[in-house]
């Protein structure tokens, strides 16, 4: 699946179907990224949030390119300026010069400001690693793949009201 273009495509479009789908309160993110530190490739990554973990599939070209899927937890600090942190795992569909087993660690750490309710800019980084310094093993190598991601976010609906979701009442007192 290297360097397929067609393939790519097709899954991007698959995500775009599946938003349809969605919720309103669902988050699907189209996420285009420059590779940094050991390659000089670009990637592209497509989140969905159903619920309180965020699937994500990403493909990227360049010497060691590759595709991973996986799951994470975000955890986000609410506020105008946040900061967070998506901790999770990926299977990586090919062990490269920069990624020597398919399961990895997968790291987003990000700042957002929100700009209005609808609107906000994010800075982040991705990580994808075997964790070899953290855990102490051999499997080498373990460079890991790293990605920056600078962004504005646009909601089509407000997140958190929805047409079928009434507003709590609270009593006067």
């Amino acid at each position: 699946m290297k360097n397929n273009l067609y393939i790519q495509i097709a899954v991007l479009g698959c995500f775009v179907a599946l938003s349809g789908l969605a919720r309103s309160e669902d988050e699907l993110s189209v996420i285009v990224a420059k590779g940094v530190q050991f390659f000089d490739g670009g990637g592209v990554f497509l989140n969905y949030q159903p619920s309180k973990i965020e699937y994500h599939l990403g493909m990227w070209d360049g010497d060691n390119a590759n595709t991973a899927i996986g799951a994470g937890y975000p955890l986000e600090f609410e506020g105008k300026v946040r900061f967070g942190w998506t901790p999770g795992f990926a299977i990586v569909e090919e062990e490269t010069d920069i990624l020597g087993t398919h399961w990895q660690f997968y790291n987003r750490f990000e700042l957002s400001y929100e700009a209005s309710e609808r609107l906000n800019a994010r800075l982040a980084w991705i990580h994808y690693s075997n964790g070899s310094r953290v855990f102490n093993h051999d499997y080498t190598p373990n460079l890991g793949e790293n990605f920056i991601d600078l962004s504005l976010r646009y909601a089509w609906k407000r997140k958190h009201l929805t047409a079928s979701a009434p507003r709590p009442q609270y009593p006067s007192g």
